[in-house]
């Protein structure tokens, strides 16, 4: 202010959400600290659309359940909040106790990805194994695609089922060369679903797909007398091809034949549809 005349209002908290809140209670000049053993009295009386990622959307569902304050929100048990507003209530009720604990990163920091996977809840039931190709399928081209715009291969390919009464069954499998290609992710998905015997509990209402143990691109791979690793990279080539189309023209310019089996399934665009919620809280 005394340099340039410029006036600026400071929050001051142990935790990210309470220090931005702490910042707009007082403007355009003025220092608010938020403190543990005050942060009861000073926040939790304000409304619940003062807190971070509570927008209009959120605020009216909240509105629905006569929850108004941000201590309304606080209040609320872990499970009925992630039914009201999904997995991103749970997010916003630590937000709200003053829980959160992610650290303060730079702007252009990026957090190193252990894993990349998609999960879908179907809009009918999986009852059969085409189905569930058809649904692994549409998965793996988004799990396979994002691992490529990161530069990415994965050893590790794992699959979750969830059954109509709500039970998740998971498995994985470590691969012998890493692969980012579809058809590799996709081979591997169902030779688990099979061998776990995962298609005699259907129908299925969720289905997951996870690739972890990534390693890059670039890293040297152990070479094989029997040309495997060329045949692979010409797959991934084929692969990236089809990507690029995609990318100029839009995700259905191409299908492949196995995404199409159901109809009523192929509706979706699992890699575009994806929308991972505020990254440092679930890393944090």
């Amino acid at each position: 202010m005394r340099e340039l005349g410029i006036t600026v209002s400071i929050g001051v908290a142990n935790n990210k959400p309470f220090a931005k809140l702490g910042s707009d209670l007082k403007k355009p000049d003025a220092t608010t600290r938020v403190a543990p053993e005050d942060y009861r009295e000073k926040v939790w009386p304000l409304r619940a659309s003062e807190l971070l990622y509570v927008g209009p959307a959120t605020m009216e569902k909240l509105a629905k359940y006569n929850i108004l304050t941000i201590g309304d929100l606080a209040n609320t048990s872990p499970d009925w909040i992630q039914g009201a507003l999904g997995k991103v209530g749970p997010m916003l009720r630590t937000f709200a106790r003053g829980e959160d604990r992610s650290p303060v990163m730079r702007q252009d920091a990026e957090v190193p990805a252990k894993s990349v996977g998609n999960s879908t809840t179907t809009p009918i039931d999986i009852e059969t194994v085409l189905d569930a190709r058809c649904t692994f399928t549409m998965l793996a081209e988004s799990v396979s695609a994002r691992m490529r715009e990161n530069g990415f291969r994965s050893k590790c390919i794992g699959i979750a089922v969830r059954t109509k009464d709500l039970l998740w069954h998971q498995a994985q499998r470590t691969i012998r060369y890493p692969t980012s290609s579809t058809a590799e992710i996709i081979k591997t998905a169902m030779e688990l679903l099979v061998e776990k015997h995962y298609e005699l509990i259907t129908p299925f209402r969720g289905m997951g797909l996870q690739c972890s143990q990534l390693s890059s691109k670039y890293a040297p791979l152990q070479l094989d007398m029997f040309d495997r690793e060329e045949q692979l990279n010409k797959i991934e080539d084929l692969e990236n091809s089809i990507q690029g189309l995609r990318v100029r023209y839009g995700h259905h310019i191409i299908r492949l034949g196995t995404a199409i089996l159901n109809p009523r399934l192929a509706v979706t665009n699992p890699k575009d549809d994806h929308r991972p919620p505020a990254a440092a809280y679930y890393y944090g």
